[in-house]
């Protein structure tokens, strides 16, 4: 079911004010425009939707992750290759989740962690069918690069025992921790992982280098919604690893 994120307004003119929609089952945003009495939804099917601009769009990024363009009565327009590579550059913000600061709240949701909800396109595998797991995560900090090399091991060694579907989640708040300042981040890593299966579990030991590779580009430190002129972001901006994605 969907929700609408109250902390997160991508379009306000005093009349009509745009909020994004999230469905926890997809992990899609939407759109629900407010005006007065009236209410108007576009489903979620957005990897991302970023605020509106200058000229009333706003960037979207589709489920194919395509770049496109949408406008205040929901209609999508392709983006051109031109304006997709200057988008694809922009660091994706997680979204606040409707919990902010309220503990007994953050508690019960199962949709956020710590307030905000993790846009999935920040954390990418970069190799899918080799021994070796290479990671790439882009936080408002950092782009990190993750590195798991299969070793022989024992899991007494390890410095985290994680099932499979643990991995990926640990491996990012092990990079959220350090950036909080609540630990120092250790740059190399033994952690044993484990898979179930009918017939019993599978067991492998990974040695992990987490290397830092730059600061991404901000969302906030080249746009501002309804202000900026989109076309004085030129390439000058843009990362050198901008067009993977």
């Amino acid at each position: 079911m969907e929700q609408i994120l109250y902390n997160e307004t991508l379009y306000d003119s005093g009349e009509v004010r745009v909020y994004k929609t999230y469905d926890p089952e997809l992990k899609l945003f939407g759109l629900y425009s407010a005006n007065g009495n009236c209410g108007k939804c576009l489903d979620a099917a957005y990897r991302h939707i970023f605020p509106f601009i200058d000229d009333d769009t706003a960037p979207a990024i589709t489920e194919k992750g395509e770049y496109v363009w949408l406008d205040l009565a929901y209609n999508e327009t392709a983006m051109n290759e031109t304006d997709g590579e200057l988008w694809a550059s922009v660091h994706i913000n997680n979204s606040l989740c409707n919990c902010g600061i309220d503990i007994e709240k953050l508690m019960d949701c199962g949709m956020c962690s710590a307030g905000k909800i993790l846009n999935e396109m920040n954390f990418r595998r970069l190799r899918e069918f080799t021994a070796t797991r290479v990671y790439e995560y882009e936080t408002e900090e950092n782009l990190y690069r993750i590195e798991l090399t299969p070793k022989e091991g024992e899991c007494q060694s390890a410095d985290y025992l994680w099932e499979d579907a643990e991995l990926e989640p640990g491996l990012r708040g092990e990079i959220d921790t350090y950036e909080e300042q609540v630990a120092e981040m250790k740059n190399n890593l033994k952690v044993c992982v484990y898979e179930r299966f009918s017939m019993g579990i599978s067991i492998f030991f990974y040695t992990v280098r987490i290397s830092k590779m730059g600061s991404p580009l901000l969302f906030s430190d080249i746009i501002a919604p309804k202000v900026i002129g989109f076309y004085e972001f030129t390439s000058k901006y843009r990362r050198p690893y901008a067009n993977r994605h």
